[in-house]
């Protein structure tokens, strides 16, 4: 059983997201948050395999907590689900420990094959976020050799 933190501000679709993952039989929404702050809390207190991570959020934005559960309990996997594909968001949610990114209208099945996948420790990332990361990692001939990217 693959134990979810479910977090986003949007308290519907937060709270549709745990009801449509809840009948999965292996996947067992143990908690949500409407914050990052809040999600911090409640991994302390629930341990969770797997969080569902949005980014942009009051309080305590999801890069920013991505960062602190991962420093503090790097066994538990964080899968980034949002509207927001920009780039920024992109790389500072996979240098802070993400190992996936999603957006939010990606397909229910799709989510729950990529929390699984996320589970076993694999990369998770959405079609139109492979070539977003992938340009982060081609040399830029107007950069300097010792400023590129790697993950």
């Amino acid at each position: 059983m693959i134990r979810l933190l479910v977090v986003d501000d949007q308290d519907i679709f937060r709270q549709d997201l745990a009801t449509l993952l809840s009948a999965s039989a292996d996947l067992d929404v143990v908690g949500q948050a409407s914050h990052g702050r809040e999600a911090l809390a409640l991994t302390q207190h629930l341990q969770p395999d797997v969080i569902l991570m949005d980014v942009r959020m009051p309080v305590y934005d999801g890069v920013t907590a991505t960062r602190e559960i991962i420093q503090r309990y790097p066994w538990i996997r964080i899968l980034v689900l949002t509207t927001f594909d920009d780039d920024e968001y992109v790389w500072q949610s996979l240098q802070a420990g993400a190992l996936g990114y999603l957006l939010k209208h990606t397909p229910i099945e799709q989510i729950v094959t990529a929390i699984r996948s996320v589970y076993l420790g694999y990369c998770q990332l959405g079609p139109t976020i492979v070539p977003k990361v992938v340009a982060q990692l081609k040399p830029n001939p107007s950069r300097p050799k010792d400023d590129y990217y790697y993950l």
